[in-house]
Parts: structure tokens; C-alpha cells; sequence
């Protein structure tokens, strides 16, 4: 297994892929990252979807296009540019295929997601170990805890959810995801072809009808978590978040113009993920682990937001109510 310290060329079978767009001021920083990434040998990708208006938008974006192609330059980085605008959906799915046409993995970074050097080398440790053990578990720095343990406590641990931010996938996950997302595709009805005693079929319905109406909107991201529950995987996370996420409140982000949330606590860029050489196996702290990924971001817990139809007070009105009757 190579190692940070190790000598010979670190990742050569993996890819770190770059997703830009218009946001000039996050393209620099990640530029920035880019460019620290390269002492670990990997193979570099960077990836812009056209604009899609005309005026300030499209001179954000060639102006992207200028600092990436030069940096692509200075760091032998592969460089595509889509000749129209595809769309987050459609751009990114788009450029991890053209990746794993030269890697056996990658790992995907949006121009607003923030790893640490160490962070992103165990996670590219843990692919290649996934790969080595011919796997298809996707690696993922997304947690729904935030304070950093620190360098002897933090582990990997299984989730059921996906988060595409910051996330690792290997070829032959890809292959069968694209040929699951056509299957879902063509299909007529709603519906997810899970294993029996898999843990999608274990959900309550409510949590089902939640998954179902967000694996069919087309989102690229819950198309993968789609994948992920009809072959019963689990992707492979962090107990501690490595990862940072600079798109919230940005008047020119997709899905995160709202303000950050609480648990989205700022990590140790420079420490976080030092640890991560371990796997925690316990099923039950496993299952607490999940649970907290529920009431957070992956958000399908009533305790969630995104998980209930109504709100808390709503709730306990409807429940003081019912007592209200009872007792007249």
C-alpha cells in the first residue's frame, strides 16, 4: 500500500479531478490547492462547463478558463472545456468518464470544496485499497461531525449515503452505475431493484418515498446514491469530516445559496485526516454514525428539514392537541 513518506510514485492509478465553472475567486483557490496536490504524484484534471448567459457571467467564466489553462500548464494537468453549457448534472458525470478512460479512479473536487494534502492522501490510499480488494465502494469526506479528533482517534468508517463533495470512484463502479442510471432511465415506473435484505429495504417508507422522489429528479449525485442502494453498498467515510465546503450563502451557487449550517464547522486543513490509516467495524457505533449522517446532511431524519413535511412546532401543536381531546 503506498504511504505519504513512501518513495516510489504515490497514486499513479487515481486522477484528482477539478470541476470549475464561473466563480473566479474559488477557481484561484483551488488552483492554489491544485498545485500542493501535485507532490503527491497523482495524475491532475480540470474540468469547465461553458457559460450559459451572455454578459458578466460569460466573462467570469473565460476569465476561469484563462487561470486554469495556464495553470494546467505549469502543473501537466489534463484540461477539458465543454463547448456549451451542460449543466452541473450533465458537466460533471461528462468529465469522470473522460478520467476513467486513463485512471482506474478518481477523486472529484467542485471549485467550492476544500481538502488538505494529508486529507486527500489517505482518501486516495483508501481507493487504491478498494480497488485492491476489488470493490466498488465510493470513498467519501463527509461526515456529519465536524470537530476534528485528532491524529490518533479519527477512522473510516461505512455510511449509507453518498455526498458528492469531495468523493472517490472507481472504474468498475462507474461501468456499473452508467449502466444502472440507463436501466432507471428507460424505465417507465419509480422504482429501485434492491436486494431483499438490503438496508434501502429496511427503511421506513417514508424515508423510501423521500429517496425514491430524489433518485429520479436527475441529479447526478442522488443518481449515484440510486447505484449505491440497488447494489447494497455503502460508501466509505470519515468519522470526522476532512472536507470543507466555501459554496454556502454564494448568490452563484446551485444547491447552496442558503446559509451554512451549524454542524458545518470549519476543519484543520493542514491535520485533518492524518489518522485515517483504520476502519472502524463496530455495527452498532457504525449505526450510530449513520444516524447523525441522517439528521445532518444526508437529511431523511424527521429531526431534518429536508426529512419532514412539517415543521417541529406544527409536530407538537398536532401531539398536545391529540391530548387536548383525549382528555375532553
Amino acid at each position: 500500500m503506498s504511504s505519504l513518506k513512501g518513495s516510489r510514485e504515490l497514486y499513479s492509478n487515481c486522477g484528482v479531478l477539478l470541476i470549475l465553472y464561473n466563480r473566479v475567486q474559488l477557481t484561484s483557490e483551488r488552483i492554489r490547492d491544485l498545485s500542493k496536490f501535485s507532490r503527491l504524484n497523482v495524475n491532475l484534471f480540470i474540468s469547465i462547463d461553458a457559460s450559459k448567459n451572455e454578459g458578466v457571467e460569460a466573462d467570469q467564466c473565460a476569465e476561469v478558463v484563462r487561470i486554469a489553462k495556464r495553470a494546467a500548464l505549469e502543473l501537466g494537468a489534463n484540461f477539458f472545456l465543454e463547448p456549451s453549457n451542460k449543466g452541473c448534472d450533465q458537466h460533471i458525470p461528462r468529465a469522470i468518464g473522460r478520467v476513467l478512460e486513463k485512471c482506474e479512479a478518481v477523486f472529484v473536487i467542485e471549485d467550492d470544496i476544500c481538502i488538505g494534502v494529508t486529507a486527500l492522501g489517505k482518501c486516495l490510499e483508501k481507493i487504491e485499497d478498494v480497488i485492491s480488494k476489488n470493490g466498488l465502494e465510493p470513498v467519501i469526506g463527509m461526515s456529519g461531525i465536524s470537530l476534528l479528533l485528532g491524529e490518533k482517534l479519527n477512522s473510516w468508517r461505512r455510511s449509507q449515503y453518498f455526498s458528492p463533495w469531495g468523493y472517490g470512484i472507481n472504474r468498475d463502479f462507474w461501468e456499473k452505475h452508467k449502466k444502472l442510471e440507463q436501466r432507471r432511465t428507460d424505465a417507465k415506473v419509480v422504482s429501485l431493484r434492491t436486494p431483499t435484505n438490503s438496508y434501502f429495504e429496511r427503511m421506513d417508507k417514508r424515508k423510501k418515498d423521500i429517496w425514491l422522489e430524489r433518485c429520479y429528479r436527475g441529479n447526478y449525485d442522488y443518481s449515484i446514491q440510486a447505484t449505491m442502494f440497488e447494489l447494497n453498498l455503502q460508501a466509505i467515510a470519515p468519522i470526522s469530516r476532512v472536507i470543507d465546503n466555501e459554496g454556502f450563502g454564494l448568490s452563484n451557487s446551485t444547491h447552496t445559496r442558503f446559509l451554512k449550517p451549524r454542524f458545518l464547522e470549519p476543519v484543520i486543513r493542514e491535520t485533518s485526516g492524518f489518522a485515517l490509516t483504520t476502519e472502524v467495524k463496530n455495527i452498532v457505533f457504525n449505526s450510530f454514525m449513520n444516524w447523525v449522517d441522517t439528521i445532518t446532511w444526508a437529511g431523511d431524519s424527521r429531526l431534518s428539514l429536508r426529512g419532514r413535511t412539517s415543521g417541529v412546532r406544527t409536530i407538537l401543536n398536532r401531539i398536545f392537541a391529540r391530548k387536548k381531546y383525549a382528555r375532553d
